[in-house]
């Protein structure tokens, strides 16, 4: 049935939320990278999932463009793109 379809459907979402990385996901074992436009690897690390949600702090970072990844073990993924502007006053 649909239902039982829809109820197997796994999920993971991630978003940029001023100084985090926001995460939700039904899925377990998810590993975070972030890059950088250059290419290189800024952070690699699993991701602390509490009850489907996870907050990575990525305000330590220096000033520029990133790109944020998160994959589970069977390849499924879910990306965004997030800008660090270390000059913006609050």
């Amino acid at each position: 049935s649909v239902a039982r379809v829809l109820m197997m459907v796994r999920s993971v979402n991630i978003s940029y939320r001023t100084g985090s990385l926001i995460i939700c996901s039904t899925l377990s074992d998810l590993q975070l990278k972030v890059v950088n436009l250059a290419g290189q690897t800024i952070m690699n690390a699993p991701v602390p999932q509490n009850g489907g949600y996870a907050e990575v702090s990525v305000s330590e970072l220096p000033a520029g463009v990133y790109i944020a990844s998160i994959f589970d073990k069977h390849g499924r993924k879910a990306s965004c793109k997030f800008l660090i502007n270390t000059t913006l006053s609050h």
